[in-house]
This record gives structure tokens, C-alpha cells and sequence, in this order.
């Protein structure tokens, strides 16, 4: 089990771009993931708060599919959310 912990923590390299002022794509170049694709968007709601989006498809290799539980891979989506909110506030 902690092989697999170990391999969802790996950093993928990734090719960002602009989709547009208010959002940004990712998509995995090479990682942990078979395919990783993300994109996140900010919409300000006034001069305090803004909304958050975060989109992502993402497919594990099949062994690690077959013997991650759910709850780790959603573990790992929170601790995604949670380091970008870190960095923009």
C-alpha cells in the first residue's frame, strides 16, 4: 500500500496555458497518471471574494486503479485544492 501512496505523490510535469484572464489548463506531460487533464478558473464575485472552479480527468495506471481505494484518490484531489488555495491567499 505505501508503494502506491508514494507513487500518487510524485510530481508530473505538466504544459500549462492560458485559456483565457481567468483560467488556466494543465494537462500532464509525463507522471504517475496515465493522462492527467485540469483546468482551473477564477471568477470574481466582488472585491472580496472570488469562486473557484477546478476541473479534472484523470486516468490511474491499472494496477494502481485496481488496488488504490477511493477515498486515497480523493484525499489526493483535496490536497490539490488545498495547495492552490494556499498559494493565493
Amino acid at each position: 500500500m505505501s508503494s502506491s501512496i508514494q507513487a500518487i505523490r510524485a510530481v508530473p510535469s505538466v504544459k500549462r496555458s492560458a485559456v483565457s484572464n481567468d483560467s488556466v489548463k494543465i494537462k500532464q506531460l509525463e507522471g504517475p497518471f496515465d493522462s492527467f487533464e485540469g483546468k482551473w478558473s477564477v471568477k470574481k464575485l466582488n472585491n472580496d471574494t472570488c469562486k473557484i472552479k477546478f476541473y479534472a480527468e484523470f486516468e490511474l495506471p491499472f494496477l494502481l486503479n485496481a488496488v488504490v481505494p477511493k477515498s486515497l484518490i480523493e484525499k489526493f484531489s483535496d490536497s490539490i485544492i488545498e495547495s492552490f488555495i494556499k498559494k493565493v491567499t
